[in-house]
């Protein structure tokens, strides 16, 4: 029984000292290749939505009169539509490019993380990527970010909670 512990003991510690075997799709556990995986997915849907919108309404345009008054609110309505498909396509195409930058460097930095023995991937770089997509996607509109001087006075002039009555 000691034997067979042993033996069991020294094939375990074997199994785990292996050597390590590359990875070859390291990309795939990147978090940021798999963000950027995610809005392409959704960027693919919306353009897809509307490209099933679109359809729709010219259906729905082509039933109309020359002189109906909601052809007006039709037009409007469809060139906003054009706008946003043409702003989610060109997203789209920087993604993609992005994508496959991401997926270079993934395979690099995952090289030479692992020739220096070091984890992978770094959670620093990841932390600083949600950073600079927190501050991109901020709201560059001072009223959003900074309330107005009135509800700055209301705040101040709120009494102070005296403590002692709460108490009682």
């Amino acid at each position: 029984m000691f034997i067979v512990r042993v033996l069991f003991t020294i094939l375990f510690s074997i199994l785990l000292m292996g050597c390590k075997e590359e990875n070859p799709t390291p990309e795939l556990s990147d978090p940021i290749y798999m963000d950027i995986m995610t809005k392409i997915q959704d960027l693919k849907a919306h353009v897809e939505e509307h490209r099933k919108q679109m359809e729709s309404w010219k259906e729905v345009m082509s039933h109309m009169g020359p002189r109906d008054p909601n052809l007006r609110n039709f037009m409007d309505d469809h060139r906003k539509i054009l706008e946003e498909t043409k702003k989610y396509k060109q997203l789209l195409a920087y993604y993609e490019i992005r994508l496959q930058r991401r997926k270079i460097t993934a395979r690099k930095k995952y090289k030479q993380s692992l020739s220096k023995k070091t984890p992978w991937p770094d959670q620093k770089e990841y932390e600083h990527y949600k950073t600079n997509i927190r501050l991109r996607e901020a709201s560059r509109n001072w009223d959003d970010r900074v309330p107005t001087l009135s509800l700055r006075y209301i705040e101040k002039a709120k009494p102070a909670v005296n403590l002692e009555e709460d108490e009682k």
